[in-house]
């Protein structure tokens, strides 16, 4: 094989092989959500638990789990919420959301760490059934 044909086969090669590397790429997509979206009431629920959230449009959140019952405020970085209340840290990063559905990894300033389901209720008032700031 003479250099011109290698070289030509070379490049063919990298073409192909970079194709192939870039187009697998796109299945790494983050989940983006908004804070518009977030606003509202979201039940968590794994087998041992369902805290609820009830975020506002003033950065103020409200949550209650079992006889657990915080308030506070919440910010939206990217795909993660950070709620901060009186001495105690939360964040919940949503791994996948689609129709008001998805899934979140949770973890709190305690040292908390768990996977939850997660659902946007499509009733404020269940918050308020349970507990009314």
């Amino acid at each position: 094989m003479n250099k011109k044909n290698f070289m030509s086969l070379l490049f063919i090669m990298m073409v192909a092989m970079l194709s192939i590397g870039l187009t697998s790429c796109g299945d790494d997509e983050e989940t983006i959500i908004t804070e518009s979206e977030i606003v509202g009431t979201w039940v968590l629920s794994n087998s041992n638990e369902s805290p609820i959230f009830d975020f506002h449009n003033d950065k103020s959140y409200y949550t209650i789990n079992g006889k657990d019952i915080r308030s506070g405020t919440w910010v939206l970085s990217g795909n993660t919420i950070s709620c901060q209340s009186k001495n105690f840290n939360e964040s919940i990063k949503i791994t996948e959301y689609q129709n008001r559905e998805g899934k979140a990894k949770y973890q709190n300033s305690e040292g908390k760490k768990c996977d939850f389901k997660i659902e946007k209720a499509d009733d404020r008032n269940l918050f308020k059934t349970r507990f009314v700031p």
